[in-house]
């Protein structure tokens, strides 16, 4: 299951914890948040690295900015992180970790999906993540109060030095960033199949010479499709005649 958490949050965590009975040890915050996998919505804002095995980019939510990481694992969020048009409004599901050895060690989201999206998605994201981090601040305030012995709170006593005046900061960052969001209403959903929208490109952008796949994953992107879902509709779309493939990595209407 992943959390949700602020940037600001995520970034002010500096160590790992682990009891009996987790799988894997999770990077803990001073919120108190246990996070295995992440998922994060913001404004992606820039990227480094396309053309080479790892890619590195930043999200920003309103309280900061997730460092985001691609790298060949998972060749198909790194596709789709290349291919994204920024700045643009992106959602993203990753593993946290420490990077290096120094104190603090910077906290990195290593992407593991990668989507575009909205300002509404974006938005929605800002107020169900303000809404669980208010909640478990809340339990652990309370826990605070009644002197818990609780492996997570005195790790977060002694790593964090956490207290009430630290709790009441936390929860003022959610606060504001709650503020930041515009109310509006959903955007209409869009009912194109990704081979419809794939084909639409090819008709738009294609020239005499075709498209290339690259420019297919690119433009695809800003309509929520990953690479693995380009992939798919193209090989429908070949087998079904709409299109051919007149050289390597090139795609042509019939």
């Amino acid at each position: 299951m992943f959390q949700r958490v602020f940037a600001a949050e995520f970034n002010a965590a500096t160590v790992q914890f682990s009891r009996e009975g987790m799988a894997e040890p999770a990077v803990l915050t001073p919120g108190g948040a246990l996070l295995t996998l992440v998922f994060a919505s913001g404004a992606l804002l820039e990227r480094q690295g396309c053309g080479n095995e790892t890619v590195r980019a930043r999200m920003a939510d309103p309280t900061g900015a997730f460092s985001l990481q691609a790298d060949p694992q998972s060749p198909d969020a790194r596709a789709t992180l290349c291919s994204l048009e920024t700045p643009c409004f992106a959602t993203v599901v990753g593993k946290p970790f420490l990077a290096g050895t120094g104190r603090p060690a910077p906290c990195i989201l290593r992407v593991l999906d990668i989507r575009a999206a909205d300002r509404y998605t974006r938005d929605t994201w800002v107020l169900r993540t303000a809404e669980a981090t208010l909640d478990r601040l809340e339990r652990i305030g309370a826990a605070l109060r009644c002197g818990n012995e609780d492996p997570l709170v005195r790790a977060l006593v002694t790593s964090y030095g956490l207290n009430s005046a630290r709790l009441c900061s936390l929860a003022g960052t959610v606060r504001d960033a709650v503020q930041s969001v515009q109310s509006q209403s959903p955007p209409a959903k869009s009912e194109l199949s990704p081979e419809s929208v794939v084909l639409a490109i090819m008709k738009e952008h294609g020239g005499k010479e075709g498209i290339t796949l690259e420019e297919i994953v690119r433009r695809a992107a800003n309509h929520g499709l990953t690479h693995q879902d380009v992939l798919s509709a193209v090989e429908v779309l070949c087998r079904e005649d709409e299109c051919y493939q007149p050289s390597r990595g090139t795609f042509k209407l019939l």
